[in-house]
């Protein structure tokens, strides 16, 4: 009896040792939502206030390496009513984003990673909003399974947008700060 228990004992800690660990040549599904700062997970399009959803994809070239394209669609309608005329006036505003970041894993636990992700970030609605970014943040990803994985980060962020929105004037609004953060959650395929 007592055998067996340390060998079930030994399998258990040698299954859990490769839980969770995140190999090379892994690609997965990633969901998340960045702050204002929104340079590197996500692209900010929301002009450079609020949070900001998106989807990418994490693929680890190697076990160390990952490369994290995303993508973000917003979509705001305004509707201006004039009450003295009885008429609406509908602006649908359509904006895109897209980033890049390179997750470096710096340590591979169990069932935690820590990581460094440099990243690069450009959204704009085609017409009078454009932004760019460039970050680079601490993370830590944690897994629930080999599938389910979340991750959080915290960083450096620089963000410029540029709104022509009003006639005759361009504002362009720069940010430097620790402000930018993110959370979110990765479903790996394989």
């Amino acid at each position: 009896m007592k055998k067996i228990l340390i060998a079930a004992a030994v399998t258990m800690a040698a299954t859990t040792a490769s839980f969770g660990a995140v190999k090379g040549n892994k690609i997965g599904l990633d969901f998340s939502m960045s702050s204002t700062l929104a340079t590197l997970t996500t692209p900010n399009i929301n002009n450079g206030s609020g949070s900001t959803s998106s989807v990418g994809v994490w693929w680890h070239v190697t076990d160390m390496i990952a490369l994290r394209p995303s993508i973000a669609y917003s979509s705001t309608t305004t509707t201006v009513q004039n009450t003295v005329t009885n008429t609406n006036l509908s602006t649908t505003t359509n904006t895109f984003g897209v980033g890049l970041s390179v997750p470096i894993y710096l340590a591979k636990m169990n069932l935690l990673d820590l990581y460094v992700a440099p990243g690069v970030s450009y959204g704009s609605n085609g017409s009078n909003f454009t932004n760019l970014g460039i970050s680079a943040s601490l993370g830590l990803q944690v897994a629930v399974n080999d599938q389910l994985h979340f991750f959080g980060e915290m960083g450096l962020g620089y963000n410029s947008n540029t709104d022509k929105s009003t006639a005759n004037q361009t504002t362009t609004t720069s940010s430097f700060g620790t402000a930018r953060g993110a959370v979110g959650v990765i479903f790996y395929f394989n």
